[in-house]
């Protein structure tokens, strides 16, 4: 099977015009019907056969391989204390042009895989399981291929989410052994348990999320992995360091779900391609919506979260101040919001205001209103303070493990609820009764007139505890609460899911999700979390609105170039734009950069995106299309001192051959020229951003053109 790709950059949000129709039109097929926003031309092929020896080998034009590709196994029997592991080769049912029918039999399961080579010349992998033997199996985990990687020069590029950052990951690295990493660098002050099961256990195991890559970097072509649907579970991909040959695998997770003697179990289809990453997570995105969509969009909300200055020590007056300081901002389409966050409840599980907030809280959504906001209100709805009556009243509403011990332990609430009494559990997402307790929650804040939610820590589901309902994943707990959560708050609410990634279970019931930790306060993290921001926002305006946490415009550990840094990253990527500061404390220069993005019309979605990275991962530029004709060129220095930044047009995507009118926004002496096809930005200052806007024009206007 052979497949010619032409890699056309088509990205549109809003209306999603998308060049790629419902039928995964390809591209070259669709661009009669829309103009290219930004551009880059490549062709590539890639096959996916089976040999006379069961294994299964993905070729790409240039002879890079991903081979001996076999299946593999976790299970065991229930109740067994071991996992059985298996890796079998497949045997072919049926080949064709497009299709390749795969089957194996494992001990006590037997398999069924399916490739199926799509219209656009991509690859779409899927399968069942059936349990072929006389007891109920519990199973850990499925690899549709489990092979090896033939080019050293193929690093593994990851979208792990918030636990383990998403990087690029070599070959040669020493690793931690994935659950002791998870487990591990939460810290101290947090208890969660995985899983325990052979690869996770296993050192020198390297994992991504539902999306994953084998490539030099991300601007360079590659082997795509990305998990779609239905929602059935989460996928992994991952590869083995210190080999002489690396091992890799496309998994599907299944958590210790039970199969019951003859049932079949569907397992997560996959998306398999060869091509240049950003191009394929854009596509892999695209499938996601379609199927579990439609996708809630609206336009990016502006203003006030509290987290980041008074963090647990909140108080209402604070709030007040936020509400005066920024009613004179504009409300654009998507509203403006002053959002509570955590500090304000007696403890989790109760979400009265202790102290002075217990009589001013229920007074806030009024006052909110009166000024033009959305009034907003951070909750916990799943974690329960160890001093709350439902941890001695109903113990099984919360997780716990074999043993009967609550399974989730936070330490981040010790100085709430009853004295000496610390810790706080998390309930268990199937339990039907703990599923009405939260209902009742959103309801009752819902009536007192919270209409923007930032729901937290609704993201832990632990993989060890002993589950209400065996036959779930955590992907569809997961997916089932958050529905439940829109369920009891109404379709007029926004809800941002706060759980740091691009989790594909919240597509279509939240408006507004978080796509990475905490932002932090010091510029060493700003630089670790930039580019991941960046490539994650390839989902924003398609899933939903990314939020990508605050931004700083007061005085603070940032100087004013990283403020900007920041917060004109987040404009130019038309995200969710709130701040943690009062706007009393910007001068006149820090509120000219705000109004940029909030004002009237509110940040603006680009249609189109790609970033180019430097080898250690921080952005070297963004280029941005609006339109057909308008541009935009965010361009990073990242040295200590300023200095000339120069970027070769032809590597910006930007359309070519085209007369371009350019502008520089700045705040200093910087010019910008573009001759020659280079664009330079004379004098940047060191660490800093600046923002160059494209318009295409003709040659009898002036200005600097090329």
């Amino acid at each position: 099977m052979r497949i010619a790709l032409i890699y056309l950059c088509i990205w549109l949000t809003g209306d999603r015009a998308i060049a790629e129709n419902a039928n995964d039109t390809h591209p070259v097929e669709a661009s009669n019907k829309q103009r290219l926003l930004l551009e880059r031309v490549n062709d590539f092929t890639l096959n996916i056969d089976a040999d006379e020896f069961g294994s299964v080998c993905l070729t790409n034009s240039s002879g890079q391989r991903l081979y001996d590709c076999q299946a593999y196994l976790a299970s065991r029997i229930d109740g067994a204390e071991n996992w059985d592991e298996e890796r079998a080769a497949y045997r072919v049912v049926k080949r064709d042009d497009s299709r390749l029918v795969l089957q194996t039999t494992f001990n006590r399961v037997f398999a069924e895989v399916r490739f199926q080579r799509t219209a656009a010349f991509r690859y779409t992998v899927s399968g069942h399981l059936v349990n072929t033997s006389s007891e109920p199996l519990e199973l850990a985990r499925f690899h549709y291929c489990d092979g090896l990687v033939s080019d050293p020069s193929l690093n593994f590029l990851s979208l792990r989410q918030y636990e383990l950052p998403g990087r690029l990951i070599r070959p040669g690295e020493d690793l931690r052994a994935p659950r002791a990493a998870c487990e591990q660098d939460w810290g101290r002050a947090v208890y969660w348990p995985r899983l325990s099961e052979p690869i996770h256990d296993r050192p020198n195991t390297a994992i991504s999320g539902d999306a994953g890559m084998f490539a030099p970097d991300w601007n360079s072509p590659g082997f795509f992995f990305g998990f779609t649907g239905p929602g059935t579970a989460f996928g992994e991909i991952g590869i083995k360091t210190k080999q002489a040959q690396t091992p890799f695998f496309l998994a599907v997770l299944l958590d210790a779900v039970l199969l019951e003697p003859g049932i079949r179990r569907p397992l997560e289809e996959a998306v398999i391609s060869f091509g240049d990453p950003q191009d394929e997570l854009r596509h892999w995105s695209r499938l996601c919506v379609r199927q579990f969509g439609p996708a809630r969009i609206s336009a990016p909300l502006v203003g006030y979260c509290s987290w980041y200055q008074k963090r647990h020590g909140i108080q209402p007056e604070d709030i007040r101040r936020a509400i005066d300081s920024f009613s004179s901002f504009a409300a654009p389409k998507g509203g403006k919001t002053i959002q509570i966050d955590d500090g304000f409840q007696v403890m989790p599980g109760d979400w009265s205001g202790r102290g002075a907030w217990k009589e001013e809280l229920p007074k806030l959504p009024a006052e909110m209103r009166a000024k033009g906001f959305i009034p907003g209100l951070w909750l916990a709805p799943t974690a329960i303070h160890a001093s709350h009556p439902i941890v001695k009243e109903h113990p099984e509403w919360l997780q716990r493990d074999r043993d009967g011990e609550f399974c989730i332990r936070f330490s981040n609430w010790d100085n709430f609820g009853a004295e000496g009494e610390k810790g706080t559990y998390f309930l268990e997402p199937d339990h039907p009764e703990a599923r009405e307790f939260m209902k009742a929650l959103l309801k009752e804040t819902y009536a007192e007139g919270w209409r923007y939610y930032k729901i937290d820590f609704a993201y832990t589901v632990s993989t060890a505890r002993q589950k209400y309902d065996r036959s779930k994943t955590s992907f569809q707990s997961l997916q089932s609460q958050w529905r439940l959560f829109r369920e009891a708050l109404g379709e007029d609410a926004l809800i941002n899911s706060c759980i740091g990634g691009m989790w594909r279970y919240t597509i279509g019931n939240m408006d507004v999700s978080r796509i990475g930790g905490d932002i932090g306060s010091r510029p060493e993290k700003l630089r670790k979390n930039i580019a991941e921001m960046i490539l994650r926002c390839h989902v924003n305006g398609l899933w939903w609105q990314a939020d990508p946490d605050v931004y700083y415009m007061r005085k603070s550990n940032f100087t004013f170039e990283q403020s900007h840094l920041l917060t004109a990253t987040q404009g130019l990527l038309g995200t969710a734009f709130l701040t943690s500061d009062y706007g009393d404390q910007w001068d006149e220069r820090a509120k000219e950069v705000v109004k940029r993005y909030w004002n009237k019309n509110g940040p603006r979605v680009p249609m189109a995106q790609y970033v180019a990275l430097t080898e250690d991962g921080l952005p070297e530029f963004i280029s941005l299309a609006y339109n057909e004709n308008e541009f935009a060129l965010g361009i990073y220095n990242w040295q200590e001192n300023a200095g000339d930044v120069n970027i070769k047009l032809a590597d910006t995507r930007l359309p070519r051959n085209c007369d371009y009118q350019v502008s520089l926004i700045s705040y200093g002496n910087e010019q910008v020229t573009l001759k020659n096809g280079i664009l330079c930005v004379t004098n940047q200052p060191g660490e800093s951003l600046r923002i160059v806007r494209l318009q295409r024009g003709d040659k009898s206007k002036t200005g600097n053109r090329e």
